[in-house]
Parts: C-alpha cells; structure tokens; sequence
C-alpha cells in the first residue's frame, strides 16, 4: 500500500478506479491529517458505492441452481 501522490501521474489516474486507493485516502486523512468521519464521508461514499456495484455483478453473474 503505497500513497498515491508517490505514484507516477498515470498510476494516480488509474489509482482512482481502486477500491483501496480512496480507502488509503481515508486512512491518511483520518490518521495523518486528523480529520474526522465527516471529512471521510466522500470517500466512504466512494467505497460504499463501489460495493454495491459489484455486489450486483455478483449477483448477476452467479448461477443460480
């Protein structure tokens, strides 16, 4: 895990469809920046939704028998 400001350019770009890129955001913001759960809620928002999202491709792609 690895920040993505480190990163080059275009591994932060592609950095954004990763689930752990917003939840290494939160971390640092929570624990280097000290902000608070409301400060993180954009991020959890992320996460949350990303969730959902492939927990509908899971749904759809399972076989049901």
């Amino acid at each position: 895990m690895v920040p993505r400001f480190v990163m080059p350019q275009f591994m932060q770009t592609l950095g954004v469809i990763s689930p752990h890129a917003w939840a290494l955001n939160a971390y640092q913001d929570i624990l280097m920046r000290g902000y608070g759960i409301a400060e993180v809620l954009p991020e959890c928002a992320v996460l949350v939704a990303m969730a959902v999202v492939m927990f509908g491709v899971a749904v759809w792609k399972f076989k049901w028998d």
